[in-house]
């Protein structure tokens, strides 16, 4: 009986935080899971650089949170991303960091990463 409840006891800790996109820079650093409406996808494919962010609530530079996938993890990802993940609500979950202008995010490494929940 004491290890069932030491077992249930520690379940809370286990469970991911479920945050929505709006309140991401209160979990910087922090493992979660963000839900939001993906309003616009930016991608960004020159000779040297790919790169997609999925800006979430609002467009760039006004999203609160944003996924980014950088160009070593495109080959995992559909090419349609803008048909495939715009205009959906959709949830990530990782560890949020900030981009350079201080936007949270969390990068995605596999389309496995996102789910799309509507």
């Amino acid at each position: 009986m004491k290890i069932v409840f030491l077992i249930l006891l520690c379940l809370p800790t286990l469970a991911q935080t479920r945050i929505q996109a709006a309140d991401a820079e209160k979990f910087i650093g922090q493992t979660c899971t963000v839900s939001g409406y993906v309003v616009h996808v930016k991608i960004i494919e020159t000779s040297n650089i790919r790169m997609a962010f999925l800006d979430f609530e609002q467009k760039y530079p006004n999203n609160p949170f944003k996924v980014t996938i950088f160009g070593n993890e495109f080959h995992r990802f559909p090419k349609d991303l803008d048909k495939l993940y715009q205009n959906k609500k959709i949830q990530i979950t990782g560890t949020i960091d900030t981009d350079t202008y201080g936007t949270p995010q969390i990068i995605a490494h596999s389309p496995d990463d996102l789910l799309i929940v509507e």
